[in-house]
């Protein structure tokens, strides 16, 4: 199972099925519970009314709250069951085509909405990055030099660090 791991921009494989049981109800417990309360996010009372993204919802008091929350976690829970969950867009499990998406938004993407007057809308850029990294590999191209170049970099400082430890391990 590949894990994407944000932060460092890159993926690391998971045996889950060697983990102990302790181990992996963990992760399940974990997975279900942060899954369950993310469908439940939007929702808030504001001045006794329902909110959803602090917009109130018609006809709808404190009282009710629980009911549509229960609500919307039954029906993240169907999803679940019925395997038609949503995988969000916005990550890549792959970090070339993830920095090839970002490039594609900087070079091209964002000042394409800009000449259109169209409001730089996050979503609708994202996808216009996409398509285009589809259909032109001079993004990902420029991704993997880009990525190549950083692997170089944290190589030399790893050298670097590690010569420093062992000359004062000599030293002492």
């Amino acid at each position: 199972m590949d894990i994407n791991i944000a932060k460092a921009d890159t993926t690391i494989e998971i045996d889950f099925e060697s983990l102990p049981e302790v181990s992996k109800d963990y992760v399940i417990n974990y997975g279900l519970t942060q899954a369950l309360n993310d469908a439940v996010a939007p929702l808030a009372v504001i001045d006794g009314k329902v909110c959803v993204n602090k917009k109130p919802l018609d006809d709808t008091s404190a009282d009710k709250f629980a009911e549509i929350v229960l609500g919307r976690v039954q029906k993240k829970i169907d999803a679940l069951i019925a395997g038609t969950v949503r995988i969000a867009g916005t990550r890549v499990g792959d970090p070339i085509k993830a920095e090839a998406i970002e490039i594609a938004i900087d070079m091209t993407v964002r000042g394409e909405f800009k000449k259109t007057g169209k409001p730089l809308d996050a979503k609708a850029m994202r996808a216009r990055a996409v398509e285009l990294v589809g259909r032109n590999p001079a993004y990902l191209h420029l991704a993997q030099k880009r990525f190549d170049k950083r692997a170089e970099e944290a190589a030399e400082i790893a050298a670097a660090e590690a010569a420093m430890m062992n000359a004062e391990l000599e030293a002492a």
